[in-house]
């Protein structure tokens, strides 16, 4: 009916913006990190296009993570998994500049891409090869475990719009995610000893992991 509808897709354009408020907090809350919005980069090619939802910069260790927040990357259709790979092709060719942009030396520092998966399946990660796909428990292994709990209140602020709008029941489920406690093992530890060059190799080690490989 057109009343669910309605509401449904007042529901998904909140929704989207909670999950890009709850990645925000993420990288804000990590030690060491700083959040940044989408932001143009003029390369002299089709940038206008190029808005990723977000930036994670880590300035002591010349690290900058694209990040693309998807719901449920298992949904996307073919044109914006097109957009996808179009992001991850356009962050690889313009590394150099795109650390020059944000103040780095060039040739001196990370850029990588990645999607974020709110609450789509491990499997997911197969509709794409060469590209990191982030699920919330990956997300301690680039920053903190600390930074998990801006899910739970993701968590809590789904379960409550569901609950306010009993048609909606039907149409989603509440998101599952682990406790803080069973993440310690898997979160990325400090260590004050590391250089950037060793941080570095981490994050893309760790990025590797978590992508299809190509091929």
């Amino acid at each position: 009916p057109p009343k669910i509808v309605s509401r449904w897709n007042t529901f998904q354009r909140k929704h989207g913006t909670l999950i890009e408020k709850v990645m925000t907090d993420v990288i804000q809350n990590a030690p060491g990190w700083q959040p940044q919005g989408q932001t143009h980069f003029n390369f002299g090619d089709k940038t206008a296009k190029h808005l990723i939802d977000r930036i994670a910069i880590n300035r002591t260790n010349k690290v900058v993570v694209f990040i693309e927040c998807k719901r449920n990357l298992g949904n996307v259709d073919s044109k914006g998994q097109k957009k996808i790979r179009d992001y991850d092709e356009w962050c690889y060719e313009h590394k150099e500049g795109i650390a020059a942009k944000l103040g780095f030396p060039v040739g001196n520092a990370l850029v990588r891409f990645a999607v974020f998966n709110a609450y789509g399946e491990e499997t997911d990660v197969n509709m794409f090869q060469g590209i990191p796909v982030l699920r919330p428990i990956d997300l301690c292994k680039i920053f903190d475990v600390s930074v998990y709990g801006a899910f739970v209140d993701l968590q809590a602020e789904v379960s409550k719009q569901i609950s306010e709008n009993e048609q909606l029941q039907d149409c989603l489920q509440e998101p599952k995610l682990r406790s803080v406690e069973s993440l310690k093992q898997e979160a990325s530890q400090p260590n004050h000893n590391e250089d950037p060059e060793s941080f570095q190799r981490r994050i893309n080690y760790t990025l590797d992991q978590l992508m299809r490989p190509k091929g």
